[in-house]
Order: C-alpha cells, then sequence, then structure tokens
C-alpha cells in the first residue's frame, strides 16, 4: 500500500523539478554569455539542451516556462534586460521553443532530436534576424547580414543536438507519463 502514495520528498522533487532545470539552463545561458565570442551575436546556445530535454521530458508548456524565464533572468544578470537584445532574445527563443514543440510529436519516429535542434537554431536565427530588421537595421544592410547570422546557428544548432542525444536515452518509452 506505502507504494501508492508518492513519499513527501518524492513530492518536493517533483514540484520542483522545473526550478533546477530552469537553475540549470540559467546557469549554462550566463556563462555561456560571459565567454569570449567568434562573432559578437553568437552564442551555441547550451543551455537549449535543457529545453530540449524538457520537451522531451515534460512537454511544451514546461520548456516554453523555462525559456521565457532563462531568457528574462538570463539578460538581467548579463545587464541587457532593458536593451533591445531582450527583444532579439526573446523573438528567437519563442520562434525556436515553437517549433521544436511542433516537431516534438515525430520525434523519434521521423525526425531526430539533431532534427528538432537545426530547425530550432535556424527558427531562432530567422526570428532574431527579423527583429533586427524592424528594430535596428532597417534596409538592404540586414540581407547581407542573414547568412553571418544563419550558418553558425544551423552548426550550433547540430552541436547542441548530439550533445542532447547523448543526454536523453534512446529507448522507446523515453517520455516521463503525466500523473
Amino acid at each position: 500500500m506505502t507504494g501508492l502514495t508518492p513519499s513527501p520528498v518524492r513530492r518536493i522533487v517533483e514540484r520542483h523539478r522545473g526550478t533546477g532545470l530552469l537553475a540549470l539552463a540559467l546557469a549554462l545561458y550566463v556563462l555561456e554569455g560571459l565567454l569570449p565570442r567568434p562573432v559578437p551575436w553568437f552564442r551555441l546556445g547550451l543551455s537549449n539542451i535543457i529545453i530540449l530535454l524538457v520537451l522531451v521530458r515534460q512537454g511544451p508548456i514546461p520548456a516554453l516556462r523555462i525559456s521565457v524565464a532563462r531568457t528574462l533572468l538570463g539578460s538581467l544578470f548579463l545587464g541587457n534586460l532593458l536593451t533591445p537584445v531582450i527583444l532579439l532574445n526573446l523573438a528567437g527563443s519563442l520562434a525556436s521553443w515553437g517549433v521544436m514543440s511542433a516537431l516534438m510529436p515525430l520525434y523519434p519516429r521521423c525526425v531526430s532530436l539533431v532534427g528538432i535542434s537545426l530547425t530550432g537554431a535556424a527558427f531562432h536565427a530567422a526570428a532574431q534576424w527579423a527583429v533586427a530588421i524592424l528594430i535596428l537595421l532597417p534596409g538592404d544592410l540586414a540581407w547581407d547580414i542573414l547568412p553571418l547570422i544563419l550558418l553558425p546557428s544551423l552548426a550550433a544548432g547540430v552541436i547542441v543536438g548530439l550533445l542532447t542525444e547523448t543526454v536523453i536515452p534512446q529507448e522507446p518509452d523515453h517520455r516521463l507519463q503525466p500523473g
């Protein structure tokens, strides 16, 4: 009979699981923001490993919560919360989350985590580029920078997808059941 009711410790762990994952995503986001970059706008996006993990294990809504909180808190910690950069970051995060969430029902039968991450990276870059056109770089210059934004993002998407595949076991019952 004791196996039917969850222990108090298990209830606490289940209730705060998202907080721990948010802390990990935020730590990766801030750490990466403090590292030198090959080009000013490029980040590998290691915190997206956590977003993909949450998408697979818990679903789109918890992943959205962590993605938005990570972006807002990370921007606060890195000092760009009240700058146009936050608009770029939020647009990229929401676009990436949206397309990855839409692709999750196809995982793992039709699309891999690398494919989902790659598509998320492409949408992230495209959304940031679109916001940049609207608020920062109107005109022809915006078209010139598109390859500079898109190509490194696609490479990062592949890397993040490969890293995520090492974290998530490939058994058929990889998704947590609601409960």
